[in-house]
Formats: C-alpha cells, sequence, structure tokens
C-alpha cells in the first residue's frame, strides 16, 4: 500500500464502512499495544483469556465460575 488512500480504498472494498475512521485512529495503537502487553506482564498474565479483579488474576474458561462467584454484586 502506498498511500493512506489506498489502505483506505482497500478497506472499503473489503466491507469496511467506517475505512476513514478507522484509519485516521490507526496512531498510537502500537504504544497503546506495549503499554497493556507491560501491565498484563507485570499483573502475572500468562495466557489467554486472563482477568484481574481487585488485585486477583483468574486464567481460563473454566475460571469463570470463581471469578463470578467471588466478585457477584
Amino acid at each position: 500500500m502506498s498511500s493512506d488512500e489506498a489502505v483506505i480504498q482497500y478497506l472499503k472494498d473489503s466491507g469496511i464502512a467506517d475505512a476513514a475512521d478507522l484509519w485516521a485512529r490507526k496512531d498510537g495503537a502500537r504504544e497503546m499495544l506495549a503499554k497493556n502487553s507491560a501491565t498484563a506482564i507485570s499483573d502475572g498474565v500468562f495466557g489467554v483469556p486472563s482477568f484481574v479483579i481487585d488485585e486477583s488474576l483468574y486464567f481460563g474458561n473454566d475460571r469463570l465460575e470463581f471469578l463470578i462467584e467471588e466478585h457477584a454484586a
């Protein structure tokens, strides 16, 4: 892709109606991913899905019941 316009057209041709808006928001995505990754590592996350709630780490679909039970309103 040689230009922003080419990327936008490709996205539109692929059926993404709001391609221009999505492309305009691309700046900062790499930095956000790096920040989120660093936070996950410091929280002890080691796989997907992982949830950190009130400093407790829950990993795996089979642990969602524990998460819900412990943090039910």
